[in-house]
């Protein structure tokens, strides 16, 4: 298969780079490493592209019946803005007297973005308002890379198995032989030392 070719390898290598570029100049400051690591390695129910760009999860959470709805549904609670923001946008004249606008900024404000009762707490997880106990089964960022993962595993172990059946006694190709060198250290160096006589019994799991 020609597709594991230098040229190939060195495009993906160069829009590695490009993506890499694109998300450490999102911010203002210097690049710091761990953040940009951290931010994409976090869990979210969200996938974050670039910019302002997301792409929604499914949630499916369990409170007094099964609940599915998109996580856009709902949004990060905002909380009481500063008595200084709200100063800046309406100006109060007597600072010994605060207005109603200073008094309700020093509080925080209830939760509007709710979904059917639902909404993110401060630590990003899914909370019901009447307090209940929310057993959430969502589909998070961590559980859709997972699940991607495995449908991607499935698909090139079926093909080379595939490959292997059609050219018995040949020599490997494509996808086969770019597989081969892993197949042959997870048996030689993996399983045999800890199965023995076991090897071809189990090997296949």
């Amino acid at each position: 298969m020609k597709l594991f070719t230098a040229p190939f390898l060195t495009l993906i290598c160069i829009l590695s780079l490009s993506v890499t570029r694109v998300f450490a100049s999102e911010g203002n400051g210097e690049y710091d490493a761990r953040e940009f690591a951290m931010h994409h390695v976090a869990d979210a129910h969200e996938w974050h592209i670039v910019g302002n760009v997301a792409i929604p999860l499914p949630c499916i959470v369990i409170h007094d019946g099964v609940h599915f709805f998109m996580s856009n549904k709902m949004e990060e609670p905002h909380h009481g803005t500063a008595v200084d923001e709200i100063n800046a946008i309406q100006p109060v004249g007597d600072s010994t007297h605060p207005s109603d606008n200073q008094i309700h900024a020093t509080q925080p404000e209830q939760h509007t973005n709710t979904y059917k009762g639902f909404y993110f707490n401060e630590s990003g997880k899914i909370v019901h308002e009447d307090g209940k106990f929310v057993l959430d089964l969502s589909i998070t960022k961590n559980v859709a890379t997972l699940l991607i993962v495995s449908l991607l595993m499935i698909f090139v172990f079926t093909s080379v198995a595939k490959a292997y059946k059609r050219r018995e006694g040949q020599a490997p190709k494509g996808l086969q032989s770019f597989m081969e060198p892993l197949i042959l250290f997870v048996r030689d160096e993996v399983v045999k030392p800890n199965l023995r006589e076991k090897t071809d019994r189990y090997l296949p799991f």
